[in-house]
């Protein structure tokens, strides 16, 4: 009888945090809701403690960066890997090589390839001598 009751007592714990789990996903589910509702890329992290799951279920707040968005000021982009090859490719003189590119911008060999590739398709370097690349 009294391993009857442990294994009642370890289902009703293994229920109580399935029900816990399921909550936090469905929380997560209505702000990925109104996230896309508002517009917003990415909602925010996954609520971890089982008492912010029992409070009200309430719209997001807005962040500074929203405002940001709203006003249209735009956050400065990130330089692609492409122009940062090619800002050291213009840099060199005599042209420079898959192994320098690799030294300098600490990019693998394949990652190089493919930009060096890309930036010759779209005709922004050329090839000086075999292996040799230099701004056209």
């Amino acid at each position: 009888m009294k391993e009857l009751e442990t294994l009642l007592d370890m289902v009703a714990a293994g229920l109580k945090l399935t029900a816990k789990g399921i909550d936090i996903l469905a929380l997560k589910a209505h702000e990925l809701a109104m996230a896309q509702r508002e517009g917003q890329k990415k909602p925010g992290p996954v609520v971890k403690k089982a008492e912010k799951v029992k409070k009200e279920i309430r719209p997001a707040a807005k962040t500074p960066a929203a405002e940001v968005k709203k006003a249209g000021i735009k956050k400065p982009a990130k330089e692609t890997t492409a122009e940062i090859a090619l800002g050291i490719i213009a840099k060199s003189k005599e042209g420079i090589d898959a192994a320098g590119l690799e030294k300098a911008t600490g990019f693998n060999r394949k990652k190089i390839q493919n930009i060096v590739f890309k930036l010759k398709k779209q005709g922004k370097i050329k090839t000086e001598k075999r292996g040799i690349y230099v701004k056209a």
